[in-house]
C-alpha cells in the first residue's frame, strides 16, 4: 500500500471508491488520495471526500442553498450611500451659491424654514460653470392643493405655479430630487429632470404642492464639464427666517 498507520504495517480502515491502481493520485471525487490545486478545499458529502476547486479572487465561501455543501460566491457589492455635499443652518434666505455636484447621478435637496412672504415661490439652479441659470429653460407641471397646473419655457421654476402661499409663521418644508442622464451625448434633447414637493402648515390649514419638471441643459456652448447640471439653487422669493438646507448626492454619472 505504500504507507502504514500507527507505526506498524497494519493499514488503518479506509476506502478507495474508484481507484484503478493503488499508489497513484486520482482526481478528487470519491477517493482518499488526489491531485489538488493550490487553494482547493476538501469536504465530505457524508459518504466520501469531495474536492471544491478554489474560487475567484474576493469570492466568499458559503453554504449552498440546500445546506448540503460549501460553495464559492461572488461578494455582493456594498450598497451605495448618500454623500452630504452641502449644509447650511439658520439662514435668512435660500441661496446655496455654487455647489459642485460633479458627477453625481442623483441629487436630493431638503429645505425647511419659516416663510414670511405670501408671493408665489420661484427657484433657479446654478449650472456646472457656476452661473445662476436664468434662461428660458425651465418647465414644471403638478398640483397646487389638488388643482393641476403646467408651464414651460420659463426663466425660473414656478414651484407654486404662480399661486400664492399661506400667510403666517408656520414652517415650510420642501424637497427636490434631481436626476441627470448618464451620457448626455446619447440624449436627443439633453436635460435634467426633477420632482419636488412643498408643504406649509399654518394653524390647522395646510398648503401642499407636488410637481415634476424638466430643465434644458447642454443646449449650447459651453459644453458642461460635469454630467450633473444642478449645482446649487436660489429662491427668488427670499423672505425667510431660520432656513436649513441640505444637499445630498448619490451614484456616479460616468458609469
Amino acid at each position: 500500500m505504500g504507507f502504514s498507520g500507527g507505526g506498524s504495517n497494519v493499514l488503518k480502515p479506509h476506502k478507495h471508491s474508484s481507484a484503478v491502481q493503488d499508489g497513484s493520485p486520482l482526481d478528487m471525487n470519491n477517493v482518499t488520495e488526489a491531485t489538488l490545486s493550490a487553494g482547493d478545499v476538501v469536504y465530505s458529502d457524508g459518504a466520501a471526500l469531495q474536492r471544491l476547486a478554489i474560487g475567484s479572487a474576493a469570492d466568499t465561501l458559503v453554504v449552498n442553498g440546500a445546506a448540503t455543501a460549501p460553495e464559492w460566491v461572488a461578494p455582493t457589492p456594498a450598497a451605495s450611500t448618500w454623500t452630504e455635499i452641502f449644509t447650511s443652518y439658520n439662514e435668512a434666505e435660500i441661496d446655496t451659491g455654487y455647489v459642485d455636484c460633479g458627477i453625481y447621478r442623483c441629487v436630493d435637496v431638503f429645505i425647511q424654514g419659516k416663510l414670511n412672504s405670501t408671493a408665489a415661490l420661484e427657484m433657479q439652479f446654478y449650472n456646472p460653470v457656476g452661473v445662476l441659470d436664468t434662461g428660458s429653460r425651465y418647465g414644471t407641471g403638478g398640483f397646487h392643493n389638488g388643482i393641476f397646473y403646467a408651464n414651460a419655457n420659463q426663466s425660473s421654476l414656478q414651484l407654486t405655479f404662480n399661486q400664492t402661499v399661506l400667510t403666517g409663521s408656520g414652517c415650510t418644508g420642501m424637497a427636490f430630487r434631481i436626476l441627470s442622464a448618464p451620457d448626455q451625448s446619447l440624449v436627443l434633447s439633453p436635460g435634467t429632470t426633477f420632482s419636488y414637493w412643498i408643504t406649509k402648515r399654518e394653524n390647522y390649514d395646510n398648503m401642499y404642492v407636488n410637481g415634476t419638471g424638466y430643465m434644458m441643459d447642454n443646449a449650447g456652448p459651453p459644453a458642461w464639464p460635469d454630467f450633473m447640471y444642478f449645482n446649487g439653487c436660489k429662491m427668488i422669493t427670499n423672505s425667510w427666517d431660520s432656513v436649513n438646507v441640505s444637499i445630498l448626492g448619490y451614484g456616479n454619472n460616468t458609469s
